[in-house]
């Protein structure tokens, strides 16, 4: 388990519900509600409980890996992975981010 402060945690779940009012925003399109109601569990497992590697590899051997099969949550699981540096910030996503 990785150490964490508690006072970036909740700047990263703010950051983490920007991202995430931007990106659907920006689409014109999506449901919000959903990815803001999970923000502290994707934070609780990037941050907390899971062991994962950043630069991301199939392998998944001495790491946790994490499948997300619900498609309406997307926008909170694209900003971890952005805000956890496990995924790029690629030109759309930054438009979305701002």
């Amino acid at each position: 388990m990785q150490d964490y402060n508690l006072n970036e945690l909740n700047e990263l779940g703010s950051q983490i519900r920007r991202d995430i009012v931007r990106m659907v925003h920006a689409q014109n399109s999506g449901h919000p509600g959903g990815s803001l109601g999970c923000v502290e569990y994707f934070i609780a497992l990037y941050k907390v409980v899971m062991n994962h590697n950043s630069q991301f590899n199939m392998d998944g051997k001495n790491e946790d890996l994490f499948f997300l099969s619900n498609g309406h949550i997307s926008p909170v699981f694209y900003s971890i992975l952005a805000r956890t540096g496990s995924y790029p910030f690629s030109n759309n996503l930054a438009k979305c981010l701002g």
